[in-house]
């Protein structure tokens, strides 16, 4: 809390995420609920409000709808340690190979086809929305990666490398579900 960390909150609403950023903690708990294994923080959060009125059998009856409620949940995103010399990615911009973590970075076009690059990334941290990598030199900041998808790329790659070199195929005992 001293040190004035970057928090955000991610409300899901209905299929939707609602990122809400610039908070700052008012307090955290002392203790990690062993039930639920949270830790009880609060944050000081703007509330809006829908206003409307009803038409009832006698009377007009004016509600008020309040766009967050107390005790709602959601999830909050604590920045708490600075990570010097690293790239910030979303979580669908990097694909898991068998032994290794890669993103696609674009090269350019041919023959009207986007040429995409596969690049080893070396991953430092990784949450539920982003992906934290090293510069190490393989991506530099601002260069031109797929970030989205990049999972299904490596399938067309690695689909395309098989049909190359003859590989597929069931083979006898094979099995498949």
């Amino acid at each position: 809390m001293e040190s004035k960390s970057r928090v955000t909150a991610a409300f899901d609403r209905a299929g939707s995420r609602e990122i809400i950023e610039g908070l700052s903690l008012r307090s955290i708990d002392n203790k990690i609920d062993t039930a639920s294994g949270t830790l009880f923080c609060y944050v000081d959060l703007q509330n809006r409000f829908t206003a409307y009125a009803v038409d009832g059998e006698s009377h007009l009856r004016h509600y008020t709808k309040w766009h967050f409620k107390p005790g709602q949940r959601c999830e909050l995103n604590v920045e708490y340690e600075p990570l010097p010399n690293c790239i910030v990615l979303p979580i669908d911009a990097v694909a898991r190979d068998l032994r290794e973590m890669c993103v696609f970075e674009w090269v350019g076009n041919e023959d009207d086809k986007n040429i995409w690059r596969k690049k080893p990334v070396h991953v430092i941290h990784q949450t539920k929305d982003v992906v934290v990598i090293a510069n190490d030199g393989n991506i530099f900041p601002g260069a031109r990666v797929a970030t989205k998808g990049a999972s299904f790329l490596l399938a067309a790659l690695n689909a395309a490398n098989q049909q190359v070199t003859g590989g597929g195929g069931i083979q006898h005992g094979d099995h498949v579900h």
